[in-house]
């Protein structure tokens, strides 16, 4: 997924023809399901199944998600305070400090702040995406969105 987004950027920073990004998509939207339903074995549809919907195995791989969501939802707006959020102080939410730090500010500062994390992600990727367009070679536009794929990667690993 993270590759896929790099190089997303960076054929839109350099400028490729919007045509080849549509035909591409297209051939996607028909491929997945193929793959989907025809090359994957049973536990690859299984995990991707259950990433989709975790109540389908709320005890075994989708007790994370679940928890992850039960810790957002009980932030409200303003959060439990810091250090007093019931999912993560109480172990229900593992590893909390890495995979799952989104539900912890949620959780522990509320909606405010959370929304607040989101907004800055993108303003950060928004300028990342300014700069790339208006760097004077190729090379910037290339490191500028490679940096800028490296963050959403984090975000993606996080949420």
């Amino acid at each position: 997924m993270a590759f896929v987004v790099s190089v997303a950027f960076m054929l839109f920073a350099a400028g490729i023809d919007k045509k080849y990004i549509i035909a591409v998509v297209l051939i996607a939207a028909v491929a997945i399901p193929l793959m989907y339903y025809y090359v994957l074995p049973d536990h690859a549809r299984t995990r991707i199944d259950v990433f989709l919907n975790p109540e389908l195995d709320p005890r075994g791989s989708g007790y994370n998600l679940i928890q992850s969501k039960l810790a957002i939802g009980s932030g409200k707006l303003l959060g439990m305070g810091i250090l007093m959020g019931n999912q993560t102080q109480l172990g229900y939410l593992y590893p909390k400090t890495t995979d799952f730090i989104f539900s912890v500010i949620g959780e522990e500062m509320g909606f405010i702040v959370a929304a607040l994390v989101i907004v800055l992600y993108v303003i950060m990727i928004t300028k990342s995406v300014y700069v790339a367009k208006t760097a004077k070679d190729d090379i910037g536009r290339i490191y500028c969105n490679r940096n800028c794929s490296e963050y959403l990667h984090s975000i993606w690993k996080k949420i």
